[in-house]
Formats: structure tokens, sequence, C-alpha cells
């Protein structure tokens, strides 16, 4: 029986290489739309224009931090047990699931290097994340399961998910900032659209934690923000101001 698990070290550099991405962007998204309102603004508008990026770069910063300490203490507790008939994911707030290996269909190998095993129903699959420890000795384990196929599908969907969020977050932020109406709009849909997608996704995930799962509603209440942000913009401001 072996069992694999993430190193600290190893998510420490992920975080840090995605960090060295996504600050510099929030920033400048920051910046921008703020900056373009306090282009317009006058008097006491300009003052409070000036103040609130601040106030906000704070509370976003905190926000990322918080996040992240939480998202770790859960990527850290993933461990994946192989014994000689089953195979085993626990980790914490989060179902175990187990699958015998009479029951794997398909193992599949994504392009950065973590494996998705499936077993006999469409929600009996276990994702193995490529940051797992010896994934070398544990790729020659699964395939004493079945054998492992290469696709590009499930990496596409792990490449591109970060960037999925970023828009999302990028176009929150532009819709409740920006005061032409047109951009708003169409940054407000962007958002609304992830949100909605984020949303279906968790609610349909066997993977998520029940924490995860209760906060996705947060994702409908965000969306309904946007939807007033803009309904006010567009009835309060003129077209194209």
């Amino acid at each position: 029986m072996e069992t694999y698990r993430i190193q600290k070290d190893t998510y420490l550099k992920l975080i840090r290489k995605r960090f060295r991405i996504i600050v510099p962007l929030l920033l400048l998204i920051i910046l921008i739309g703020f900056g373009a309102n306090l282009y317009t603004a006058k008097g006491v508008e300009m003052g409070y224009m000036a103040v609130f990026p601040l106030l906000f770069m704070a509370f976003v910063g905190f926000s990322l931090y918080r996040s992240t300490r939480k998202q770790m203490q859960q990527v850290l507790s993933y461990s994946l047990t192989l014994s000689e008939n089953e195979i085993t994911r626990e980790q914490d707030n989060t179902p175990t699931l187990t699958i015998n290996f009479m029951e794997v269909k398909e193992i599949i190998k994504n392009k950065r290097g973590g494996f998705l095993i499936k077993g006999r129903t469409g929600t009996d699959i276990i994702h193995v994340p490529y940051l797992i420890d010896n994934a070398g000795e544990l790729e020659q384990r699964l395939q004493s399961f079945a054998p492992i196929a290469t696709t590009g599908s499930t990496a596409t969907l792990e490449t591109y998910q970060g960037l999925i969020y970023l828009l999302g977050l990028a176009g929150f932020i532009t819709s409740i900032t920006v005061t032409n109406t047109l951009l708003a709009v169409l940054a407000g849909a962007v958002a609304i659209a992830v949100l909605v997608w984020l949303f279906i996704i968790v609610r349909q995930s066997k993977n998520a934690n029940v924490s995860t799962r209760r906060r996705s509603w947060a994702y409908l209440l965000f969306a309904l923000l946007i939807v007033y942000t803009l309904v006010v913009k567009f009835v309060g401001l003129p077209f194209g101001r």
C-alpha cells in the first residue's frame, strides 16, 4: 500500500508563480478602472476616488491572502492511497472516494502530468493534481489498474481555468467602477457568465467540499450585485458618458 501527497514546497512554488502574474494584472486593472473615473471626477468626488482605490486594493490583498491560506490547507491535506485492489482519495472536509480496480474504466494523463481516474459512474472521478509527489512512481502503479491514455481535453480546461477566473474578476471590477454604460454592460455580462459557470461547476462536482458548496451561492449573489449595478448605471447615467 502506497500513499502519495503534495509537498508544501512544491505548492508554494506554484503560488509564487501565480502571484507574479495575478498581482500586477489586478493592480493594472484597478488603477485603470479608478484612474478613468478620477480623470473625470470633480471636487469632493476627486478626493473620494483617490482614497477608494487604496482601500479596495487593501481589501483585495487581504482576500487573496486569506483565500490562499485556506486553499493551501485544503490542497496539502490531499492524499491518494493505492492498495492491491483499490484507489482511495482523501481530503479534508471532502467525502472520501474509493474506486475498486474492477470499476476503473479509464485513466487519463493530461499534458501537465496530472491524472483523471474514472470509475463506474460519471460521479466516480478522482482528480490527481500534477503537483503530486513521486508522479513517475504513481504512474507505474496506476498502469497496473488500467492503461493510461493521453488527451488534450482535460489539460485544456486546467490550463485556461485560471484565466477564466481572472477574466470574471476583471469583468466584475470593471462593471462596478467604470461610468461608461456600454463598457460596464459588456464587462458585467462576462462576469455574470463566469459566476454562473462557477456555480454550476461547484454544485455538480463530487470533489467539492461542504464549505465550497455552501460558498458557491455567493457567486449568484455577486451576479445579482452586478445586475443591480448595471441597472443603476443604465437608468441613472447618460449612455456613453
